[in-house]
């Protein structure tokens, strides 16, 4: 079975219920037990994924954070300007402190 992220929620449960008649060879009475379970199922697995979210953006954070202040500091010791490193990406941000780690060393 192909995925599609596009999928609407209505979409989602109807593929689900054919699916699992296919498996189980029998049909999901909506509000039935199996119907509220699989809808659990759904919404923990919803609040797993935006958890894991979260905490990826955290760690992502601190990274850029982190690269960010290195470079600053690198820039002041080499005595020049930084600006918009915001809008880098981190590993373009890794690029530019391994140059300025390569110049500053090069000065010694």
């Amino acid at each position: 079975m192909a995925t599609n992220k596009e999928i609407g929620a209505d979409e989602f449960r109807a593929a689900l219920a054919t699916a699992a008649e296919e498996i189980l060879g029998t049909q999901i009475e909506p509000g039935s037990l199996a119907d509220r379970l699989l809808h659990q199922g759904r919404e923990e697995g919803r609040e797993e994924g935006r958890e894991e979210g979260r905490e990826a953006g955290r760690v992502e954070g601190l990274r850029r954070g982190e690269l960010i202040g290195r470079l600053q500091v690198l820039s002041e010791l080499l005595g020049e300007q930084l600006s918009d490193l915001e809008s880098l990406s981190l590993d373009d941000l890794r690029t530019l402190s391994q140059e300025l780690q390569l110049r500053l060393a090069g000065r010694r």
